[in-house]
Order: structure tokens, then C-alpha cells, then sequence
């Protein structure tokens, strides 16, 4: 017959209790709260004014919440990479990096010659 210590059998039941507490919080807490692109990237008049003004200040913070904002709610991928080569020459890399990407998979190499012309 298998035996647990009495610390055992207590650490395994407070770690199901709480993993069930987070489960239930979790479906029940926020059943109402189904997070969207415009629950979580959206930004009123008066945010996106301040967030502009903080931008051109050289914050990245608000550099990205915009870069998000058209991005993702407006669909707007002009305005996006507006600021995100804004945050980019601030010497951000995570810009920098979605810039390269941008750059390699929008060029066309359809005229390229060949390398064995």
C-alpha cells in the first residue's frame, strides 16, 4: 500500500485548490470580457492625442501603442510603419527588426537574374 506524508497530501491538495480557483475565476470571472483587437489595442480621441504628443517626444511606450493602434484596429499598415521606423530611429531593435522583415518580404525578385545567367 502506497503511504504520503501528511506534508505531501497537503502541498498536493492546496496546489489543486488553487489551480481550480484560477480555472473557475477564469471562466466565470471573465466570461464577459472576451478580449478583441478592439478591446485591446483601441484608443480614444484623447489617448491617442496624448500618446502622439509623448511619441514625438521620443517615447517608445507611446511610439508602440500607436504603431498597435493602426496596426491592428485601424488596419492601417502606412501609419503603422510610420512609427514604427519612428521607434526604429530611436535605435529600438525590435523595430528595426520588423523593418528588415518588411524590406525582405516586400521586395520583388521576380527580375532578378538568375545565378547561373
Amino acid at each position: 500500500m502506497l503511504r504520503f506524508s501528511p506534508r505531501l497530501v497537503t502541498v498536493a491538495v492546496v496546489t489543486l485548490a488553487a489551480f481550480c480557483s484560477v480555472v473557475i475565476w477564469a471562466v466565470l470571472g471573465n466570461a464577459d470580457k472576451t478580449i478583441t483587437p478592439a478591446t485591446r489595442f483601441s484608443l480614444t480621441e484623447a489617448q491617442l492625442t496624448e500618446n502622439i504628443a509623448n511619441a514625438e517626444k521620443g517615447d517608445l511606450t507611446s511610439i508602440w501603442r500607436i504603431s498597435d493602434y493602426y496596426g491592428f484596429y485601424k488596419n492601417d499598415m502606412e501609419k503603422k510603419f510610420f512609427w514604427v521606423r519612428r521607434a526604429a530611429d530611436l535605435g529600438d531593435d525590435k523595430a528595426r527588426y520588423l523593418l528588415a522583415s518588411k524590406l525582405y518580404f516586400d521586395a520583388d525578385y521576380s527580375s532578378d537574374k538568375k545565378m547561373d545567367e
